[in-house]
């Protein structure tokens, strides 16, 4: 079960495994807070396209990754644009 703040309480709600990591760690969170008694606003947001992950996952699951890795120059090309704090 989810609970959504906006639908109230939604039951079937299957996440992939990325965001069900996610959710686990705000689970986490929730649970230290409540253990020490420590009142906390946890803002949480879940999104994306389920119609691109299924087809990523199925490719996974049926073996047909491309096992590819990103040049250092482009990740270096793109970590120009990203601000330093």
């Amino acid at each position: 079960r989810v609970r959504n703040g906006h639908a109230g309480l939604r039951t079937g709600t299957a996440q992939l495994p990325a965001p069900a990591q996610a959710i686990k760690a705000v689970i986490d969170e929730a649970l230290v807070s409540k253990e020490t008694g420590a009142e906390e606003t946890i803002h949480f947001h879940l999104c994306g396209y389920g119609h691109l992950d299924l087809s990523a996952h199925d490719n996974c699951f049926s073996d047909n990754m491309i096992d590819y890795a990103l040049p250092a120059e482009e990740i270096a090309r793109a970590m120009e644009s990203v601000p330093q704090l």
